[in-house]
């Protein structure tokens, strides 16, 4: 069977034997990655009287309790419903929408901030690294100049794939990010690319678009989600992806 999907005027055939999994899947290895602090996940043979789910222990089935949080221990989604008093699922967002988004991939080395020409609202360093607004244009200009035919399909875009550099191993499965500061977002950045770009899903290798600590402010998921209040417009089609990439696949 042959898969084609159709940009605009374009054609392209799906191979789908390359295709690439771009997430971290959660792991039962005894170090995982690690983010904000929180516990690593575990898997527990569920136990009820004698009985406990694990063949290895005499049982006839494998039955076990996972527990985890997705913002510390692998990819996880997030919608626009991680930062409201109203519960916003990332399913009510979809709406039933198709989830194969055509996608812009951009690799981006990140600069102190002091360098960036950005701001970011909250105490930091000027040695923390960013993505900046200047460091996103720049690798979307570099895409344009290098490939001919992609700025007519830039309006049919709907995800911004964000892939760090270096792309170290370590990054990509194991990182421990929790206490570290990680690289983050600045707002101007995530504006661009849901004002400028209009994309409505961003997915990135980073624990998160904001600072690890930053007062709770969240300036770059709200300046993705144009976010005011509770009260105000929400953008609730918009969602934030984790990934992890490979820099020898994509």
């Amino acid at each position: 069977m042959e898969v084609v999907i159709k940009l605009g005027q374009e054609s392209f055939v799906l191979e789908r034997e390359k295709v690439v999994d771009l997430s971290i899947a959660v792991n039962t290895n005894s170090r995982q990655l690690s983010a904000f602090h929180l516990p690593s996940a575990s898997f527990e043979p569920f136990k009820a009287g004698s009985f406990v789910g694990d063949t290895r222990q005499g049982a006839g089935v494998n039955c076990e309790t996972v527990t985890f949080c997705p913002h510390g221990n692998g990819t996880h989604t997030e919608c626009v419903g991680h930062i409201t008093k109203k519960r916003i699922s990332v399913l009510k967002v979809l709406n039933g929408s198709s989830t194969l988004f055509p996608s812009l991939l951009l690799s981006v080395i990140p600069q102190p901030i002091s360098s960036s020409g950005d701001d970011y609202d909250t105490p930091h360093s000027n040695d923390e690294l960013v993505i900046s607004l200047s460091s996103i244009k720049n690798s979307l200009e570099k895409l344009l100049r290098e490939n001919d035919g992609i700025s007519s399909l830039l309006k049919h875009i709907k995800a911004v794939i964000v892939r760090t550099l270096p792309n170290e191993e370590e990054k990509k499965r194991l990182a421990q990010y929790s206490g570290n500061q990680p690289t983050f977002f600045t707002p101007k950045a995530t504006k661009f690319l849901s004002e400028e770009l209009k994309v409505d899903h961003l997915l990135v290798d980073l624990p998160s678009v904001d600072r690890e600590s930053d007062e709770g402010k969240l300036l770059a998921h709200k300046a993705f989600w144009r976010f005011e209040s509770d009260e105000g417009k929400l953008l609730a089609h918009k969602a934030f992806w984790r990934f992890e990439s490979d820099e020898g696949k994509l």
